[in-house]
């Protein structure tokens, strides 16, 4: 009969510590972030404001993140498929491959010096 293997998964008990570490309010998570609104603002906010800005983070902390993690936690991510340019042989850092020589090429020299030219010129003139 089949048994099951128990596998260790250290990272199991650390996401499990990181998760009870979560806070329940995003806005008193972060001690320096009145005096960083006091830096920015250029005047120290009024209590009205962070008493509103604490109670968005507590709903954030507590309704949206945890419907967020149920979103992502159902979604279907896109299959990966191979691209046809990785499954054709193209590497996509270099350019397009070049082509082929059918034959030798029959001509060295594809530009002619000046005096030949006049001299090729005065010769189909005549």
């Amino acid at each position: 009969m089949y048994e099951e293997a128990t596998v260790a998964q250290p990272g199991r008990d650390e996401l499990i510590r990181w998760r009870a570490s979560k806070p329940s309010n995003f806005f008193t998570a972060l001690p320096d972030l009145v005096s960083i609104m006091e830096l920015r603002m250029g005047r120290s906010p009024s209590p009205s404001l962070i008493e509103k800005l604490s109670t968005f983070g507590e709903t954030v902390a507590t309704v949206i993140e945890p419907a967020v993690q149920i979103l992502e936690r159902n979604r279907e991510f896109p299959k990966l498929r191979p691209c046809l340019l990785y499954t054709s042989g193209h590497v996509m850092h270099r350019g397009p491959p070049r082509p082929r020589p059918s034959s030798l090429p029959s001509m060295v020299m594809t530009s002619m010096p000046a005096r030949r030219s006049m001299v090729f010129v005065a010769t189909l003139r005549s």
